[in-house]
């Protein structure tokens, strides 16, 4: 087979595949079946990308969260930042924040420069919403409203604190029985 040959037998090939697809559509027609519509969709025009830390990051609170984490110990920390359009919203700016520390994970979004969401996940417990304020000092917020920062510093409130001092007079107990039965 010479060249004009393989390029006639493609485009036989082509019109029997048109064919066939539009023959397709015309019993689907036939049979009555709706149009489906789309609703539309956001569309991103800047796939997310990492955030170098000479570059400056909108919201500040983004930044901040993620120097935070670093100094805490939570390893790697991610700054994405991506830009998308949708119908409904106009031209959106997020930015997200990720960060692990052994077996935590922790994520907070912004959109437009306002805080949007945060989720918190330990190994085994399911997830948890974070909103952004904070619990320790003289504010009173319930537990459900845990601050992302407090997450990142290892805030966990007072049932936490509780569960802290009962290990600690445990161990003491322990510590005091044990030095009791010493045999000098």
């Amino acid at each position: 087979m010479d060249a004009a040959e393989w390029l006639a037998q493609f485009d036989r090939i082509g019109e029997e595949y048109r064919a066939g697809r539009q023959a397709h559509w015309d019993r689907c027609a036939a049979r009555g079946r709706p149009v489906v519509v789309a609703r539309a969709a956001p569309v991103v025009l800047e796939v997310g990308r990492d955030w170098a830390d000479d570059e400056p990051v909108t919201p500040k609170a983004a930044a901040g969260m993620a120097s935070l984490a670093k100094a805490c110990g939570w390893w790697p920390v991610r700054v994405v930042v991506s830009v998308a359009a949708d119908p409904a919203r106009g031209l959106l700016r997020v930015v997200t924040v990720r960060a692990r520390r052994h077996d935590e994970r922790v994520w907070a979004g912004w959109v437009n420069g306002a805080f949007d969401t945060g989720m918190y996940l330990a190994g085994g417990a399911p997830i948890e919403r974070l909103g952004w304020a904070r619990i320790s000092g003289k504010r009173k917020v319930s537990l459900k409203q845990r601050g992302v920062l407090d997450v990142i510093e290892g805030i966990r409130g007072p049932r936490q604190w509780v569960e802290h001092f009962e290990a600690q007079e445990v161990a003491r107990a322990v510590g005091l029985i044990s030095a009791a039965f010493v045999v000098r």
